[in-house]
């Protein structure tokens, strides 16, 4: 194993300059890769979700108040951004998350690139930025893309810093932006905690005054954070509001999820890329593990924060329940950084650079090779006079700006970023999200307890929406007594209009 280089000063001259050519790099890297993915209106509903929360924060509603979601508030925060920093549109949407992808990668790189040496950062961070893409759902831009920018960050801090209160001080502040983007980090926030007040001990320098004043100031970081994002609910007389949906909606929802076993064997058996992410991560670990006692000491501090975040990380996806492919979007720069130390376990010197220059040539060909077709759709489409943008979604809100009147409303089973699009708003809380209203764990929030998808799908039908639109999702089928509801009300009340790639869309037939 190369000895890793010592820390240099950022704002030496020669090292600004490169770590800038860096950024650059790691920029353009993840342009050439995403910027395909930034025209298809939809890749993952989930993000359509996403994308009403931000507008809402930007429209002056605080989160929950308005549009709910059981993401935390820092979430609706990242997508107001985005849309206040780049403008109205999908793809101003999908640059924020290139530039998310990016930043993290550097990051990776540095926090590599202290541990083992170039080379190696350079291969972590192009992975960090294949695995952030190419993981289900990696295409949109996610709130796990987000906040894997501050758990990023907060990794490349303590692998680089001297470990001192001021440095945990600001990994507490970076380790609670993760978790309220992303809830489900708790999990590696608090044990994140425990490793600083450990290292702070058992360094060569540490004692136990030391341990305690780093515990300390990382829980203070934690605690500014969590003060500020209450804060508000606190002015406005709403915590209740900030109690039920940050803590206990969240809750409600990982109880009724798999187990633990279930969402490990769903994360190994849902698609191929995501199951490479945890093992070539398990692999890289496992040779530093048996290259330990070669380690300098700084390496083993940061190696020893390096692991830790990868298995906090990977409990807190599994502990969440659903264990959806893109929740390992949150692991791509830890497993990253263990695959990239590979090569240098079997090979030290100048092979194992060369290894680490070959991963980051045959990462970006890769994945090229995956992309050509999407670049060759973008050709095709200009070629053709077609706008680039493209989705059913455009067509659908293209005739409802046609085709509704002002004042009439619009109920969205699927394509819900129609209402974006269109400036409209949901019918109510449970239908931000369009499956929301099959979760009765969320009802019990939204509505009250005992509510059951039939009495809130009567309670919107009632509101008589002028559109109705259903789509090739059709979840409803789970609860029957609902979807006959439904079923009832289109026959004997609407009239279907038009079909847009599979999509239905019915006109009301009398107020």
């Amino acid at each position: 194993m190369d000895t890793p280089p010592k820390a240099l000063r950022s704002d030496e001259p020669g090292n600004a300059r490169h770590l800038a050519l860096v950024l650059l790099f790691l920029l353009a890297a993840s342009v050439v890769i995403r910027l395909p993915f930034f025209f298809p209106v939809v890749i993952d509903w989930d993000e359509s979700t996403y994308i009403l929360w931000g507008q809402s924060l930007l429209d002056g509603h605080l989160p929950y108040t308005e549009m709910w979601g059981f993401k935390p508030p820092l979430a609706f925060a990242f997508y107001a951004c985005a849309i206040g920093a780049f403008g109205k549109s999908i793809v101003s949407v999908r640059i924020a998350g290139t530039l998310c992808v990016a930043l993290a990668a550097f990051f990776t790189f540095l926090a590599g690139r202290r541990l083992w040496n170039e080379t190696s950062g350079m291969a972590a961070a192009t992975l960090c930025i294949v695995m952030a893409t190419f993981v289900k759902s990696g295409k949109a831009v996610m709130t796990e893309h987000a906040a894997m920018v501050p758990l990023a960050a907060a990794l490349c801090l303590l692998v680089l810093r001297v470990l001192r209160p001021r440095t945990a001080f600001l990994a507490g502040i970076l380790m609670a932006v993760a978790t309220f983007t992303r809830l489900n980090l708790a999990y590696t926030a608090v044990f994140s905690g425990l490793l600083i007040v450990a290292a702070a001990f058992a360094g060569p320098s540490g004692s136990l005054r030391n341990s305690l004043r780093c515990g300390a100031s990382y829980a203070a970081g934690g605690i500014l954070v969590l003060l500020l994002v209450f804060l508000p609910y606190a002015v406005t007389g709403q915590q209740g509001l900030w109690w039920s949906s940050v803590i206990l909606a969240p809750l409600s929802y990982a109880s009724s999820q798999l187990s633990f076993s279930g969402a490990f064997v769903k994360q190994m058996s849902d698609t191929a890329a995501g199951a490479l992410v945890v093992l070539g991560g398990l692999a890289g670990l496992t040779a530093m593990v048996a290259r330990w006692k070669t380690f300098p000491e700084t390496t083993r501090r940061g190696a020893f924060f390096l692991m830790g975040f990868f298995f906090s990380t990977e409990l807190s996806i599994l502990r969440s329940g659903a264990s959806y492919p893109h929740y390992l979007i949150q692991l791509a720069p830890f497993a990253a950084l263990a695959v990239a130390a590979l090569p240098n376990a079997v090979s030290s010197g100048r092979t194992g650079r060369s290894l680490n220059t070959a991963v980051v040539f045959l990462a970006m060909a890769l994945s090229l090779l995956v992309v050509l077709p999407a670049y060759k759709g973008v050709v095709c489409r200009v070629l053709a006079g077609q706008g680039v943008p493209y989705g059913a979604a455009y067509d659908i809100a293209s005739y409802l700006e046609r085709e509704k009147a002002p004042g009439e409303s619009v109920y969205l089973l699927t394509d819900h970023i129609v209402y974006w699009l269109i400036g409209e708003k949901p019918l109510s809380k449970s239908t931000i999200h369009p499956a929301n209203i099959t979760r009765e764990y969320l009802l019990a929030v939204l509505v009250g307890p005992g509510t059951t998808t039939e009495q809130e799908l009567s309670r919107i039908l009632a509101k008589k929406p002028r559109f109705i639109v259903t789509g090739k999702r059709e979840y409803l089928r789970r609860k029957p007594a609902a979807w006959s509801l439904l079923q009832e009300t289109l026959r004997t009340r609407y009239t279907l209009v038009k079909q847009v790639e599979g999509r239905l869309i019915y006109r009301r037939d009398a107020p």
